[in-house]
């Protein structure tokens, strides 16, 4: 995966978007693989620990009052924006901060065709379900692992054996039959096999 265990543990509580995003960009590959060892199953489930990590409810407060405000001049009012902070809190409670600050962003942004919608608490969990895609994806990819163990190392190719004096003898006899030729060495090596070949060949285009 190219991080090592040191790395993954000076991570944040609360990393940010950027580092969330190096640090899973190769999970994309594991929509069509699984993991192929216990060192990379043990990186994969300490970077889903980190990454996972719930915000705090004020943190919340503080992601969903900005968005609400640009729909609701209300919000400026005392009182009003923690209020409206608590009820959010429940829906968005299971999500890291990182997956909050990307979906209200993309809320706000012309990559979301109800951006002149209100926002419900639902469509931005919807939203961080979005973002939170890929650690789900390797989630499965750790459980599936416990369950059945690396996958089984794939069969060695096993190297080309150069034809007996026997086979050898047999396939030119098998030629000469099918090309019709009638004096043909007899072979003595695989240089002699492949000459015969070509002579095969010229009398099969004359």
């Amino acid at each position: 995966m190219g991080t090592n265990i040191q790395t993954i543990e000076a991570m944040p509580q609360h990393p940010n978007p950027d580092v969330v995003a190096t640090m899973t960009h190769s999970w994309r590959d594991l929509v069509k693989r699984p993991l192929m060892s216990k060192e990379e199953r043990d990186q994969t489930a300490l970077i889903i620990r980190k990454v996972s990590t719930p915000a705090a409810p004020k943190a919340i407060a503080v992601k969903v009052v900005p968005i609400l405000t640009e729909y609701f001049v209300a919000m400026d009012q005392a009182g009003v924006a923690a209020q409206v902070g608590a009820i959010w809190q429940d829906e968005l409670a299971e999500y890291p901060l990182w997956a909050l600050h990307n979906a209200t962003r993309w809320w706000l942004s012309r990559h979301n065709p109800d951006r002149r919608k209100k926002p419900l608490p639902g469509d931005i969990s919807a939203r961080c379900e979005v973002e939170m895609m890929l650690v789900r994806i390797a989630q499965r990819k750790v459980d599936q692992f416990d369950l059945n163990g690396p996958p089984p190392a794939p069969p060695e190719e096993k190297e080309s054996q150069p034809m007996t004096d026997e086979q050898r003898a047999e396939f030119e006899e098998t030629l000469s039959r099918f090309t019709g030729a009638r004096s043909m060495p007899k072979p003595q090596s695989e240089a002699q096999t492949q000459a015969n070949i070509n002579a095969a060949k010229d009398q099969m285009g004359e």
